[in-house]
């Protein structure tokens, strides 16, 4: 397998770092933490266009995901914890760091790794309000999935 220059797509991956203690208004540690990533690093690779249909189950039965990266790069470090960006670029903090809400997708399975080739399976993260990324339709949901998410907070209520 080779990469056609033709079917590859710019993206971005970061790959974490440490967990980032968070602190208050008076700079005291809370007891929560955050992820951290180093910063995110381009790559070319080809992106499937939707999942694997249910013959095809090279992840594992288990493992829901929404699509595949397949490249011969075969040295990308891209593991588990990775975050990548696809449609979106990279934002960044006040402080230089990468703002890990602004990844649209996160690795869904350890990369399987073959003898010229390296599969990917990512998953599609739930999008918070990011000042400088772009907006998607996609995140907006149908009119059908709207009243059933309405009727149930009202119900969590009472």
């Amino acid at each position: 397998m080779r990469n056609l220059k033709k079917n590859s797509r710019t993206m971005y991956y970061a790959l974490y770092d440490s967990e980032i203690p968070i602190y208050d208004e008076d700079g005291n540690p809370e007891l929560e933490t955050m992820a951290g990533y180093k910063n995110p690093v381009q790559f070319k690779a080809s992106l499937s266009t939707g999942q694997s249909d249910a013959e095809e189950s090279p992840f594992g039965k288990n493992v829901t995901y929404d699509r595949v990266i397949s490249t011969c790069d075969t040295s990308l470090p891209i593991d588990e914890n990775s975050l990548i960006w696809v449609k979106n670029t990279p934002v960044y903090n006040a402080d230089g760091t990468v703002n890990p809400d602004s990844a649209d997708y996160e690795v869904a399975a350890p990369p399987l790794d073959g003898l010229n080739s390296l599969r990917i399976a990512i998953k599609k993260r739930s999008q918070s309000v990011i000042d400088n990324s772009s907006s998607c339709d996609e995140n907006v949901p149908d009119s059908g999935d709207s009243g059933a998410e309405s009727g149930g907070d009202e119900e969590d209520g009472f």
